[in-house]
């Protein structure tokens, strides 16, 4: 059975700082539209579009390794929606695709962090 490098203790599924899930999946799904405004716009839009799904592409795969990860998922999606909001024009197709792909990474960002917080019986 395979035991933390730190500790003798057992690894459990539990363990895993990654989400859970249905929620890792569409967590890794929401940063296609963003690719696929980025293909298809142009200008500051395109830039703004690829900078998410680079940072989305980057991040998510980091919450399996890194125990914060989805701390830092959810800190730059509401970067990213705030910057969407103040530098994309409102009325074009890119601005709703990246707001709604931001929005929806900070919601499953912030219910990974909920779930990967140690509970007060765990004892560490």
């Amino acid at each position: 059975m395979q035991t933390f490098a730190a500790s003798s203790r057992p690894l459990s599924p539990t363990d895993s700082p990654a989400p859970q899930g249905v929620r890792f999946v569409v967590m890794c799904l929401m940063t296609l539209p963003p690719l696929v405004a980025a293909l298809a716009g142009s200008g500051l839009s395109r830039l703004f579009s690829a900078l998410i799904f680079m940072v989305f592409g980057a991040l998510v795969p980091a919450t399996l390794y890194i125990k914060r990860g989805a701390f830092y998922l959810a800190l730059a999606s509401a970067v990213l929606l705030v910057v969407s909001f103040a530098t994309i024009p409102l009325e074009s197709a890119a601005f709703s695709v990246d707001r709604w792909a931001t929005f929806v990474m900070f919601l499953l960002a912030l219910t990974a962090i909920r779930k990967s917080a140690p509970s007060a019986s765990s004892g560490y």
